[in-house]
């Protein structure tokens, strides 16, 4: 089976989009003048060959003009970069004229030093930018130029993200194809499009005198596909219902490791307890549900394990029993960096319990979503499958403040609190005598 994509390819590609970025930004005006066109990058083989790759390393070098670039006038340029382990340094340089002639260019001349000493030019320096004779072309011409190598540019991107996709496809057949096999709610083409995500986002910075130094081949390889393998496992790729098994058996307390036929019957029986919409999922879909991997834990913190305030702004504090206002201290903590807000909540002051439901819709609020309706949705949905910290904005949010498991055990605690966790419904007052 031939290589779909090899890196001299990939950096012929990569080198349209660099050109066509210069040139967009060139100013076209009265004078004549050329666009200057040279490698920016070396391909060194490799006698080991790397996989999909051919065997072959990129060394990114780096001009003190850009490729794309209009000239006016003569000029040279300077090269310099790390290849292979050799310091290389030198100049090459251009003349414009009608019919310029090779002997009347001057030569590139380059200079080798491997740990500070000189050494024979290696067999790649070939591949080094060479000084060159161009054609002065008319103002009325140059703007022709200009729109051939955006249009070629274009052409470039979409090959090679053409090419990008055919190689992540190639891919689905090795390992990542045997663990989407065994997951039926995961498409190859969404765990592709993941792939071409990633590869998108970084194509800017390839195009750009930026660039790592690193092949796009060894990019796919290294992140690419390290995301597309994570994304099979996370539960953004259960349906709603799928997601909403997990959910409510965390938020209601159900043990995960049991005969799934067991754990459906308990989440049925705890919908009809709390008048919610029962599940509509089979006992296959609940056994995939849980035991696919999730980025929540099963473990669930208890309430007395979540943070509590500072001794020293709560105060020497006797309390009873179960405390409902760790669970508040804990929520105050995420959402504001307040001390005696957060200790007020622990309290349970009604204003300041107030004020942290307040900070908790401010952050999880949508783009050009009213309070109001953010309220309601935030409701609808920490009602009908015990989540407000554990979703998408939450994650987004407070990601970076506490970790998954504690924002699951937050959800755990507050479905708790209002009576998501039910249990058994006490008997009907008697009947008064006579």
């Amino acid at each position: 089976m031939g290589v779909i994509l090899t890196n001299h390819d990939a950096e012929a590609l990569i080198l349209d989009i660099r050109v066509a970025l210069a040139a967009k930004t060139a100013r076209v005006g009265a004078r004549s003048g050329a666009f200057l066109l040279f490698p920016t990058s070396v391909v060194v083989p490799r006698a080991a060959k790397l996989q999909f790759g051919g065997g072959q390393l990129v060394f990114p070098i780096h001009a003190d003009i850009e490729p794309g670039s209009l000239c006016h006038d003569d000029g040279t340029a300077r090269v310099r970069g790390l290849v292979d382990g050799i310091d290389v340094e030198g100049t090459f340089s251009w003349v414009l004229a009608g019919s310029a002639c090779p002997g009347e260019v001057p030569a590139a001349t380059y200079r080798f030093r491997r740990q500070g000493r000189d050494v024979d030019a290696p067999a790649w320096a070939d591949q080094l930018p060479a000084s060159q004779g161009v054609a002065r072309r008319p103002p009325t011409l140059l703007g022709h130029d200009r729109h051939r190598l955006m249009r070629q540019g274009r052409l470039a991107e979409y090959w090679l993200l053409h090419l990008t996709r055919r190689f992540f496809e190639r891919c689905c057949e090795g390992p990542l194809g045997r663990a989407i096999e065994v997951r039926a709610h995961v498409d190859m083409d969404d765990v592709v499009q993941r792939g071409l995500i990633v590869a998108t986002r970084l194509l800017p910075l390839y195009a750009s005198p930026d660039r790592p130094p690193c092949s796009w081949i060894r990019m796919l390889t290294l992140d690419a596909r390290r995301d597309m393998g994570r994304e099979i496992g996370r539960l953004d790729w259960f349906p709603q219902e799928l997601g909403d098994v997990v959910t409510r058996a965390h938020a209601a307390g159900i043990p995960v490791n049991q005969d799934p036929s067991v754990t459906l019957g308990s989440l049925l029986e705890n919908a009809d307890l709390a008048n919610l919409p029962a599940p509509r999922v089979s006992i296959g879909q609940v056994q995939r549900a849980l035991s696919a991997p999730q980025l929540v834990p099963l473990d669930i913190f208890n309430v007395a394990e979540l943070d509590l305030p500072d001794r020293d702004v709560i105060g020497e504090i006797e309390t009873p029993g179960r405390v409902p206002g760790v669970i508040a201290a804990a929520v105050a903590r995420l959402v504001c960096r307040r001390p005696e807000l957060t200790a007020l909540a622990f309290l349970g002051e009604p204003l300041a319990l107030v004020k942290v439901g307040q900070a908790v819709i401010d952050a999880v609020r949508q783009a050009g979503e009213s309070e109001r309706a953010a309220r309601r949705r935030c409701r609808c949905e920490f009602m009908s499958s015990g989540r407000l910290f554990t979703t998408d904005a939450g994650y987004a949010r407070f990601g970076a403040a506490a970790e998954p498991g504690r924002l699951a055990a937050i959800d755990a605690a507050l479905g708790a609190a209002v009576g998501l966790e039910l249990p058994a419904l006490p008997a009907p007052p008697a009947a008064p005598a006579g």
